[in-house]
């Protein structure tokens, strides 16, 4: 592949991911962070990629001039880029979700499906026969992933922190831009010729449950190691970031080494197996080299956070990055080098079919079981069969696919299983070590991972807290419980003749609790994002004036920001437990648009307080 392409779709796949973070940023402002905005966002992404492949695949078979195609679909996607806050701001947040949901798909699937729509004309750009195909996908497809990787960075540690979102969409839509005028520079090579009589589309082929299993092992545990590592990073949005771009980097880097395993043009089967049995011993093994980092004798039990001290925050997210990469980077780079072998091994199989078609196929299927991966994770896996059950379900459809390979590469793969046999079975037997801390309880939820800890102090004083994501939100401390329950009584005190209250944020209860105290209070609602909270909530019953389960209470799950800006009622008293800016989606709640919504919904006399 030349020098010059490489830089259009590095230039393309970072714009992607600056337009992804942003938008995503933009829609939870429409539909909040509750689990069907996440849901909606996902489909949103990995639908219309998926989509505007399959659907665009014939288009770049048939251009002439397929780099005026790239072209014009970059600029096309630039462009709704750019107009895309007015879009999104125009969507009423009062309507009803399921409404809002729709509008906000609506209006982000054009362009998704036109980013969807790149991957068959870069195929069409680069490809010059059969025999080379594997070794340009992997470079193009690496180059692609490489730029996402810069573009996850650039989104949140500079566009949007420092230009805003706005001007951030406008700022990542140069990117575009530019790869739009490179690839008008591009000579796109001769379309391979079809063999006459033969037939151009044919069904589906089963070899495409290879990419979508895949797809959906590769999600899902991203997923899970990402809910697993921000408990030790903490989960800020520049963790979050990292790890994605540390995925994202393996993804490119295996990508690029593909171009030498796919020199050969009969190696796509043994690439695929290869991989297919690799990916379950990297994962078992990084898992295990990241336990050994921490130390931790069980790396799915309750972990806390460990923020270096004294550092600043470069080495601070340096030293998050080498955690991430401990765990994510070997199969990452298994992952990238999949990709580019089922498609080399479906061209293999299907000479007689257009090369864009085959490409769409397979990156449908791959972003199709994607899609799938992520939400079977989030929604399923980690609320049902916790960290260590997810972890090991996410790479279940690897073992699968084998089944489907071609027999004479299956042997390998069977070989290749053992040591993930092995390295399967050290992680899941966690050594067993005596420790001051006493896990109460422990709960993946939809979001966060909540634990609830007992500590016996110097004095014999023992000690219970509530860990959200590994950080300590709350405890028993008197310290603590000063804080929590002033939060409520300073406002409380103040107002006088408080009869209804609303508080967002449950953690211990004891701040929700505590407005059970004030004399005149008759009804108190509790905000919450996390269904699961409130299951550690009951450990501090002692302490919250029994919240949970209280007559006066009412618990809403959902996004407390959105929830408070779409309610119709008003409150004598809107308070909050510690909230700490430091944790993703709570510096919503730190904006002067949330603090609007907050009067807005306070009753005459009404007072609002914070931490």
């Amino acid at each position: 592949m030349r020098r010059t392409s490489d830089w259009v779709f590095f230039l393309s796949g970072a714009a992607a991911l600056v337009y992804e973070a942003i938008w995503a940023r933009l829609l939870t402002r429409v539909l909040g962070h509750q689990a069907s905005a996440t849901a909606v966002i996902l489909a949103v992404f990995m639908g219309g990629l998926g989509l505007g492949a399959w659907l665009l695949s014939g288009v770049a078979r048939r251009s002439t001039r397929p780099q005026n195609l790239f072209a014009a679909l970059e600029v096309f996607v630039g462009c709704w880029a750019v107009a895309s806050p007015w879009i999104l701001g125009a969507i009423d947040p009062v309507d009803g979700t399921i409404v809002r949901a729709l509008v906000c798909g609506a209006a982000l699937l054009p362009p998704t499906i036109a980013m969807g729509g790149t991957f068959p004309v870069m195929g069409r750009l680069t490809i010059t026969s059969l025999d080379e195909s594997g070794r340009e996908i992997g470079g193009f497809y690496g180059a692609n992933t490489l730029g996402a990787c810069l573009g996850v960075l650039l989104g949140t540690g500079l566009f949007m922190p420092v230009f805003g979102l706005d001007y951030g969409l406008a700022g990542a839509s140069l990117f575009s831009f530019s790869a739009a005028g490179l690839a008008l520079r591009l000579r796109a090579p001769v379309p391979l010729s079809t063999p006459v009589g033969a037939t151009k589309r044919t069904g589906l082929d089963i070899f495409l449950l290879v990419p979508m299993c895949l797809g959906l092992s590769s999600l899902a545990l991203e997923v899970v190691l990402t809910r697993l590592l921000v408990t030790v990073t903490g989960a800020s949005v520049y963790a979050f970031a990292i790890v994605l771009a540390v995925f994202l980097l393996g993804i490119g880097l295996g990508s690029r080494q593909a171009m030498t395993w796919l020199a050969r043009s009969d190696a796509g089967p043994k690439v695929v197996a290869g991989v297919l049995a690799a990916i379950p011993a990297l994962a078992f093994a990084g898992a295990l080299l990241l336990r050994w980092q921490l130390r931790e004798p069980d790396l799915f039990s309750s972990l806390g956070n460990r923020l270096p001290s004294g550092v600043g925050p470069l080495r601070m997210w340096m030293s998050h990055a080498v955690l991430a990469a401990l765990a994510l980077l070997p199969p990452a780079i298994a992952f990238g080098a999949a990709l580019p072998a089922c498609v080399a091994t479906m061209l293999e199989r299907h000479r007689q079919q257009p090369q864009e078609h085959v490409l769409g196929q397979v990156y449908a299927a791959n972003t199709l079981g994607a899609l799938t991966g992520s939400l079977l994770a989030g929604f399923v896996f980690l609320p049902n069969l916790g960290l260590r059950g997810a972890f090991f379900a996410a790479l279940a459809p690897c073992v699968l696919a084998l089944l489907l390979i071609p027999r004479r590469s299956f042997g390998l793969g069977l070989a290749a299983l053992l040591p993930a046999a092995l390295f399967g079975f050290l992680l899941w037997s966690p050594t067993r070590e005596s420790s001051a801390v006493q896990v109460l309880h422990h709960e993946a939820g939809l979001y966060e991972m909540v634990a609830v800890e007992e500590t016996t102090e110097e004095d014999g004083r023992k000690v219970r807290s509530i860990r959200l994501n590994g950080k300590v939100e709350a405890s028993t401390a008197p310290v603590d419980v000063r804080l929590q329950r002033l939060l409520a009584h300073i406002p409380g005190l103040l107002h006088g003749s408080a009869v209804r209250a609303l508080c967002i944020g449950t953690g211990t209860g004891m701040t929700a609790g505590a407005l059970l105290d004030l004399p005149t209070i008759e009804h108190v609602d509790v905000f919450e994002i996390e269904p699961a909270i409130p299951r550690g909530t009951k450990w501090f019953a002692d302490w919250n004036n029994g919240l949970i389960g209280h007559p006066k209470v009412t618990f809403h799950f959902a996004d407390g920001r959105h929830l408070l800006f779409r309610a119709a009622e008003k409150w004598d008293l809107i308070t909050a437990d510690p909230l700490h800016v430091w944790s993703r989606g709570s510096s919503d709640l730190y904006t002067l648009e949330y603090y609007r919504q907050m009067a807005a919904r306070l009753a005459p006399r009404g007072i609002a307080s914070q931490w």
